[in-house]
């Protein structure tokens, strides 16, 4: 989900910034649409944030129960290894999140 959000958060990125020369009025309509696009996917990105934080808590109760109990070393290491991949999914979303605003500031400055 979240590589398909950032495909979809290029082609925005190339609606946005590609050369036009389309009447003012079509023009204003193309934005209408790439604002609900924009606010969609910020949406997706939003849940995805969310459910990444949930995982995160969710790992770090597993990695001290996992201490706690001395479980065996591949199982602590199954962990170690989810809570790496949990916060560097965690880290991609919010960049695609900060991209998205970005987006949307364009988008109105193009606008105005």
């Amino acid at each position: 989900i979240l590589e398909r959000a950032g495909r979809d958060v290029e082609a925005i990125s190339r609606d946005i910034f590609e050369a036009r020369s389309t009447k003012v009025s079509k023009r204003n309509r193309d934005f209408q649409e790439l604002l609900k696009a924009i606010g969609r996917k910020e949406d997706i990105a939003s849940s995805i944030r969310d459910s990444l934080i949930s995982l995160q808590r969710l790992a770090g109760f597993l990695a001290h129960v996992a201490t706690q109990t001395k479980m065996s070393k591949d199982i602590r290491a199954r962990v170690k290894t989810l809570s790496r991949d949990v916060l560097s999914l965690a880290d991609h979303a919010t960049f695609l999140s900060q991209k998205i605003s970005f987006l949307l500031d364009a988008t109105l400055g193009m606008i105005s």
